[in-house]
């Protein structure tokens, strides 16, 4: 089958070729000329769908966990927020056959954290364009449906770097890339310490993630983590007063504890378009 189909995307060419010098070896009418024209054109297209389609290298599979943080205070529990995201990377993952996406809710501590929903994206049927587009765009609705059922659970605190180092370890296929989109406004709040009112201590901080085996140097590095919704709310029953300096030291303690394990991290402190996915994705496979 692929010795046929190789055979196919050359012949175009010199179909192409053929074809167009028999058109132009005498002086058509207005009439004939746009019937060749045409003809060209349908042969053009043809050819463009078989190399779209036959040419292109298959592309990467992904393992793509989204981790939604729904302790009080943390955006992770209002679907209507978190959705737009959801949706825009899936749009993304859902031409990548074989990929998985897992939904995960942050639980009391690590081991609590758990696979609330998986969907393996299915290849498609046919090899039209169209065909495509429309399995695609039905891979996204499949994701968005699980999301949807999802039955989110508060949890009483926050263990968020520990779940989300519990989330990196779960297993997945040889030479996936592992994404991590972490839906949380950041703040530690379990046995690590209390990051929603107390400023971090960078030093402080290492010396506790490295006792309890978190976040180790190179212990990430195929893993990209992407926060969303991190922008500055007010702390859970308003215990204390949430500041830009306080927001912002930590953020510094989440990008270079995660940096320095090896992985990749972004963050958006609103919603993820779709265009921000492509281009992460695009450029995470590029490396």
């Amino acid at each position: 089958m692929g010795q046929g189909t190789g055979a196919m995307t050359h012949a175009v060419p010199s179909v192409l070729v053929a074809l167009s010098l028999s058109l132009t070896a005498c002086s058509p009418t207005d009439a004939e000329q746009a019937g060749k024209e045409h003809v060209i054109a349908s042969m053009t297209a043809v050819r463009r769908e078989i190399q779209v389609f036959t040419a292109t290298p298959p592309p990467s599979i992904e393992v793509l966990d989204i981790l939604l943080d729904a302790s009080p205070g943390s955006p992770g529990s209002d679907k209507t927020l978190v959705r737009p995201s959801v949706a825009a990377i899936a749009s993304v993952v859902s031409g990548h056959s074989g990929s998985i996406v897992r939904f995960w809710l942050v639980g009391d501590d690590a081991s609590r954290t758990s696979i609330a929903a998986t969907i393996v994206i299915t290849s498609p049927k046919a090899s039209g364009r169209s065909a495509v587009q429309a399995h695609e765009a039905n891979e996204v609705r499949r994701i968005l449906a699980a999301f949807d059922s999802l039955a989110i659970v508060t949890p009483k605190r926050s263990p968020i770097f520990s779940s989300v180092v519990r989330v990196a370890q779960e297993s997945a296929p040889g030479e996936s890339r592992r994404v991590i989109m972490l839906v949380s406004d950041l703040l530690e709040h379990a046995e690590l310490g209390d990051l929603e009112c107390d400023d971090p201590v960078p030093s402080s901080w290492k010396a506790r993630l490295t006792s309890a085996r978190l976040f180790l140097p190179a212990s990430l590095r195929s893993v990209t983590i992407i926060a969303i919704q991190t922008g500055l709310r007010p702390v859970a029953n308003r215990r204390c007063p949430a500041t830009i300096a306080h927001h912002d030291r930590v953020f510094d303690l989440w990008t270079r504890t995660v940096r320095e394990s090896g992985a990749t991290f972004t963050s958006a402190t609103g919603t993820l378009t779709s265009e921000q996915a492509t281009a992460l994705l695009n450029k995470e496979q590029a490396k």
